[in-house]
């Protein structure tokens, strides 16, 4: 929030009047986070780089229409 007082300041901007007139978010109106990343072992890395091109679009299409899956 201080930075969103900053660029006000910085742009001469009224904060006042952009929160009465709706323009700015509240914390519920952000998206949320993106999940943590979950690693892939060595040897499933190893695997898709030894596939050739059309191969690798094959399993990342498969991948793409599975629900995610914990290694």
């Amino acid at each position: 929030m201080k930075e969103f007082f900053r660029l006000c300041a910085r742009l001469k901007i009224d904060w006042k009047r952009l929160i009465l007139a709706g323009a700015i978010m509240t914390t519920a109106g952000y998206p949320p986070p993106d999940p943590p990343r979950i690693p892939v072992p060595y040897r499933l890395q190893k695997f898709i780089w030894s596939l050739t091109p059309k191969e690798a679009l094959v399993y990342a299409k498969k991948r793409l229409s599975m629900p995610p899956q914990k290694y």
